[in-house]
């Protein structure tokens, strides 16, 4: 499954190509990662990074690109050792976000992130940007 993530306008993308595997050894190799469109598509979507924060309080609005054609917030944990930060993220994603999942734990480089809430739903036209409830 490939996912896509864009959580704000300062050229910051999260790429992740997540693959599930049920047999020994089947997630030994890498997995690559999308490409980034810089191709606007005319969907919007409110856009933040917190760190520290379990919400965005300012929102800006990101033009979604290529196939970003869902909004995603999440918010969660990031541990690395015995330090943990609360996050929230906002932004323009691809239709393989919606299934982030709450509670599962992800490690990336000596880091655990843990999401405690993810949304994702359908992109507004530009000029209409909303946050669900």
């Amino acid at each position: 499954m490939v996912i896509l993530c864009r959580v704000f306008q300062h050229n910051i993308t999260m790429r992740v190509n997540i693959a599930y595997c049920d047999t020994d050894g089947c997630n030994a190799g890498a997995i690559p990662v999308p490409t980034v469109s810089l191709i606007p598509n005319g969907w919007q979507c409110p856009s933040c990074y917190v760190m520290g924060a379990d919400r965005c309080e300012d929102m800006e609005p990101l033009p979604c690109t290529g196939a970003e054609d869902h909004c995603v917030e999440i918010t969660g944990t990031l541990t690395m050792g015995d330090i943990t930060v609360t996050k929230a993220a906002s932004g323009c994603s691809s239709p393989g976000d919606g299934t982030l999942r709450v509670g599962v734990k992800k490690y990336a480089q000596g880091v655990m992130e843990m999401l405690t809430q993810a949304k994702c739903y359908q992109t507004p036209k530009a000029g209409r940007v909303i946050r669900e409830p």
